[in-house]
């Protein structure tokens, strides 16, 4: 794996436990989106 590589990671949907930061309550996503950047390496 090497920096920039495209990385798909898959879990089951009952692991995922979201809240609304303002009400506290529970939120359900059917898919999560999100970019992870690598720290350098040196």
């Amino acid at each position: 794996m090497s920096r920039g590589d495209r990385v798909t990671v898959g879990f089951p949907e009952e692991a995922i436990h979201l809240f609304d930061a303002e009400t506290g309550d529970a939120v359900k996503h059917r898919e999560l989106s999100f970019t992870r950047t690598a720290p350098e390496q040196g």
